[in-house]
C-alpha cells in the first residue's frame, strides 16, 4: 500500500511537472508569435494618405516673437508651407488696422502657412526687415509671403518673395501667399488667375 502511494505521489508529481512544461512550451510559442507579428507589422509600411492641398486644418499659427532664421523657412516650403511675415510697428495706426486682417488669413490658410508678426525695430525681424527695405518697401506694414516659389536648391530667391507695404493691401497679401504654393488651395484659383498689377 505504501508502494502505491509512492507510485502515486511520483505519478502525480510527473503530471504536475508536465503539465508545467507544457504550459511553459506554451507561453514561449505565443510570446514567440506575438514577437514576429510586432516585427513584422513594423515592416510593412503603411500608405501614406495623398496630398490634399484642400486639407488646410486648423488655423493658422502666429508667432510672436523671432528671430526666425531661413532654414526654418525653408524647412517650412519643403512641405508646400508658406511663412507669412507681418513686420509692423507697435505704435503704427495703419499696422493696427492692417492687423485686424490677419484673422481672415488664418482661417483662408490654416495650417498651409504660419504667421511670423514680428516688431521691425527689434533684431527679432532681421533678416525679413533687411530684405523689405532692400527691396524698397517704404510704408508700415511690411508684409512677406515665402513659399516654395522663392526657394531654389533649399536658398531663398529674394527675387521671388511676395512682399507687400502699407495698410489696404489685404487682397495683395492673399495673392502673394498663393502664389507661394506649390499645391495651392482651391481657394488660390481667383488670385493664381488674376494678373499683376
Amino acid at each position: 500500500m505504501e508502494k502505491q502511494q509512492k507510485n502515486l505521489k511520483k505519478d502525480g508529481t510527473k503530471s504536475v511537472l508536465n503539465l508545467f512544461n507544457l504550459l511553459n512550451i506554451q507561453t514561449i510559442l505565443v510570446i514567440s508569435v506575438l514577437a514576429g507579428i510586432v516585427l513584422i507589422s513594423g515592416c510593412v509600411e503603411e500608405k501614406p494618405k495623398p496630398f490634399n492641398p484642400d486639407d488646410i486644418g486648423n488655423l493658422s499659427d502666429i508667432v510672436e516673437s523671432g528671430p526666425v532664421d531661413e532654414k526654418t523657412v525653408v524647412n517650412l516650403t519643403i512641405k508646400d508651407r508658406v511663412a507669412f511675415f507681418f513686420l509692423h510697428n507697435p505704435g503704427c495706426g495703419h499696422c493696427f488696422d492692417a492687423e485686424q486682417h490677419l484673422p481672415e488669413i488664418r482661417q483662408m490658410f490654416g495650417q498651409r502657412m504660419i504667421i511670423y508678426k514680428l516688431k521691425i525695430r527689434e533684431s527679432e525681424s532681421l533678416p525679413w526687415t533687411n530684405d523689405a527695405i532692400n527691396a524698397g518697401l517704404f510704408n508700415f506694414p511690411f508684409t512677406l509671403a515665402v513659399g516654395s516659389h522663392s526657394v531654389e536648391n533649399e536658398i531663398i530667391n529674394k527675387s521671388n518673395i511676395g512682399m507687400t507695404s502699407g495698410s489696404g493691401v489685404y487682397e495683395e497679401w492673399k495673392k502673394n501667399i498663393c502664389l507661394q504654393f506649390k499645391n495651392p488651395p482651391s481657394n488660390c484659383s481667383k488670385y493664381r488667375n488674376s494678373k499683376t498689377e
